[in-house]
Formats: C-alpha cells, sequence, structure tokens
C-alpha cells in the first residue's frame, strides 16, 4: 500500500490529485496564451495552432506528472502514464464533443507526444525530492 495513504488517509490522495490537475490546467493554459502571442506576433495565422496546442497539453501533463509524483513517492512512470492518459482522454472527448470530429493518425501523435511528456515528468517528479538519479 502506498505510503501516503496509510500516514494521511485517502482524503489527502484526492487533495494532490485536484491540485495536480489544477496545475495541469494552469501550466496548459499559461502555454496556449504564450504560444498565442507568438502566433499574433508573428502573424502566423492558425498554421501551427494544432501543434501548440500539443506542446501546451504535453506541458501541462508534464507539470501534473511532476508534482502527482513527487506527492505519493513512488512509481513516478506510472503516474506519468496515469496522468498522460488521463489527460489524452479528456482532450480527446471534448475536442470529438465539440468538433464532432473523428479519430484520425494525428490523434496517435497527440497521445505519444501527451503521454511521453508525462511519463518524463513522473519520473522526474519521483527522482527530484530524494536526490535519486535513475530511471
Amino acid at each position: 500500500m502506498n505510503n501516503e495513504f496509510v500516514k494521511k488517509g485517502i482524503g489527502a490522495s484526492y487533495k494532490n490529485i485536484i491540485a495536480a490537475s489544477l496545475i495541469g490546467l494552469a501550466v496548459t493554459a499559461v502555454f496556449i496564451a504564450a504560444f498565442a502571442a507568438f502566433m499574433y506576433f508573428f502573424a502566423s495565422g492558425f498554421k501551427y495552432a494544432a501543434l501548440f496546442a500539443t506542446l501546451s497539453a504535453a506541458f501541462g501533463g508534464f507539470a501534473a506528472a511532476f508534482f502527482l509524483a513527487g506527492k505519493s513517492g513512488s512509481r513516478g512512470w506510472l503516474t506519468g502514464l496515469f496522468t498522460g492518459i488521463c489527460t489524452f482522454l479528456i482532450i480527446t472527448v471534448v475536442s470529438l464533443a465539440v468538433n464532432h470530429g473523428a479519430l484520425t493518425g494525428n490523434t496517435l501523435f497527440h497521445l505519444v507526444i501527451i503521454v511521453l511528456a508525462s511519463v518524463i515528468g513522473g519520473i522526474l517528479g519521483i527522482n527530484k525530492p530524494s536526490g535519486q538519479k535513475y530511471l
């Protein structure tokens, strides 16, 4: 059993999940705003919007996994994987509901980028507090 459940109770883990979700959402919003400013100042139009949206979601997943893995204290890659998959599923469901589109080859690319960023965030988050440097 996870040490966090034993020490602080199950409610503390839900608070960490909510905090990680809010952190991921905030980081995603900041990167979307930064990329929007970039596209505005360089007059690129919407040419790179899909790429910047994917990168923003990846940075948000990275931040959420980094925070959550650091709080959990174990299994950083698994925490990152779970965070990345949840982030991807939420974005995909909202995108399908709003655009009435279908899953495409780009959807797999988005999955890979978001999950990889989240797994890396989980690995780095678990290694940061302990000072150990291994995957």
